[in-house]
């Protein structure tokens, strides 16, 4: 029987073991979310390599992680979307969080297996001006530097705020742990942190958003 937060467990494993160069360079050049997935493939992998009857899966099915038995029974299943701290200034996060309903919808095709999302929001703490974006190295910078320039070029509040945005907005969906840091770094005189959140119905009501420690 696997536990109810063993995606949390998860992510957090996979934190522990990023390289946070790495995870930033790969969040400030594209959307994140399968590093962060692999990685946490390999962690789930190692906890279940004692019982025979299970198998860690990617693309199970169209879903991005599964555990499943022997006979392709699932028993955890796990979507991922990958966004940025300056999408909350569009309304329901730009979209993505009726788009984390709609795979959580989905996945209760398998009633009998424990589902959960994975939200992972990267903020970029720096302006990003000269070749790293003329020459598309950092992704969506024109996004990036809005969001700096609406709470006055301070990355602190503007890490603040997209967090308290992101734990608002996704927590209508259910039970609502994180933010997990995966990566706090400095990659090309930027700043970036990659934050990750896990999702688990039921819908509706207000979720019980608990701070995780790694």
């Amino acid at each position: 029987m696997l536990s109810d937060d063993l995606t949390t467990k998860a992510l957090i494993g996979a934190a522990e073991s990023a390289d946070p160069g790495e995870i930033g360079y790969l969040a400030l050049s594209g959307k994140v979310e399968l590093a962060v997935r692999d990685r946490m493939v390999w962690w789930l992998a190692q906890q279940v390599a004692e019982q025979a009857d299970l198998v860690v899966v990617r693309e199970w099915r169209r879903v991005d992680l599964a555990v499943v038995t022997s006979e392709a029974v699932p028993v955890l299943l796990v979507e991922g979307k990958a966004h940025y701290h300056f999408d909350t200034m569009r309304p329901r996060v730009g979209g993505y969080v009726d788009a984390v309903a709609a795979d959580l919808v989905a996945l209760s095709r398998w009633p009998d297996a424990t589902a959960a999302a994975v939200v992972l929001s990267t903020h970029v703490g720096t302006r990003v001006d000269g070749p790293l974006r003329t020459n598309g190295v950092v992704k969506y910078a024109g996004g990036t530097n809005r969001f700096l320039r609406r709470h006055d070029d301070d990355p602190a509040v503007t890490l603040a705020a997209g967090r308290t945005a992101i734990g608002s907005a996704y927590g209508e969906l259910g039970v609502l742990d994180g933010p997990v840091t995966i990566a706090d770094t400095r990659v090309a005189g930027i700043d970036v942190v990659v934050d990750g959140w896990v999702i688990r119905p039921p819908f509706g009501g207000a979720a019980a958003a608990r701070p995780v420690e790694p």
